[in-house]
């Protein structure tokens, strides 16, 4: 697995991070071809998952999630965890996006970063309101899992509000009426959407609609290990 760490890392390391509205990056054939179709024959069956809602069902994958799996998966998702969750992978996405941490972190001293992985899956009629994540978050990336590019209005859009002054912490959800989409980062296979997490990171999920069709992704995030500097 080493070989696709560090495919992934140059892939990373290869892409622009554009500055408006706000740090985001989008990162095209990220795995290699046939490592992503046995990423594609690995994915969790439903009987896996852990229902979050009638739409959306998803996965924390750290050992109690991979419990779930049957051997094989098991030792799968391991070995991708293994690269995805350490310490080098989490440095070489710092280093990218350093500049924008030094900003957020000016006034901190001896800050703590972690990482984690959740898979999620999301079926017709699921919505996803702007909004900017937890105010502990740094870094998201998605990492889209599509089995074709039938659905490329799946992928998650970046907004601006359109009240100029308008800022959100985090936590909240909006209605899409209060903001201008910019782009939709499109759905199809094999592709990765980053973005730092700020109080104007706004991103959402609009409808799809095929009612047959299922969104995968698996979402790596890098937080703030001090949760108290943020909540009381």
């Amino acid at each position: 697995m080493d070989s696709i760490g560090a495919h992934v890392i140059e892939r990373l390391m290869a892409a622009e991070v554009e500055s408006q509205p706000y740090p985001h990056f989008f990162i095209d054939n990220v795995f290699p071809e046939d490592f992503y179709a046995e990423l594609m024959s690995q994915l969790p069956g439903e009987d896996e998952l852990i229902p979050a809602k009638e739409t959306a069902s998803g996965l924390p994958m750290d050992e109690e999630g991979l419990s779930r799996f049957g051997e094989e998966k098991k030792i799968f998702w391991r070995g991708l965890l293994d690269w995805l969750l350490d310490e080098p992978f989490l440095i070489s996405m710092a280093s990218k996006v350093h500049p924008h941490l030094e900003d957020r972190f000016r006034d901190r001293e001896n800050v703590t970063l972690t990482s984690q992985v959740t898979y999620a899956r999301s079926t017709s009629g699921f919505v996803l309101g702007p909004h900017t994540d937890m105010q502990h978050r740094v870094v998201t990336v998605l990492f889209y899992l599509a089995k074709n590019d039938e659905n490329p209005e799946a992928g998650t859009s970046i907004y601006k509000a359109r009240g100029e002054e308008f800022i959100c912490p985090g936590g909240t959800h909006y209605g899409f009426e209060e903001f201008q989409k910019l782009a939709t980062m499109t759905y199809v296979p094999n592709i990765a959407f980053g973005f730092l997490k700020s109080d104007t990171s706004f991103h959402g999920v609009e409808p799809w609609t095929s009612p047959d069709f299922n969104r995968d992704t698996l979402q790596y995030e890098i937080h703030d290990s001090d949760r108290s500097f943020y909540y009381v």
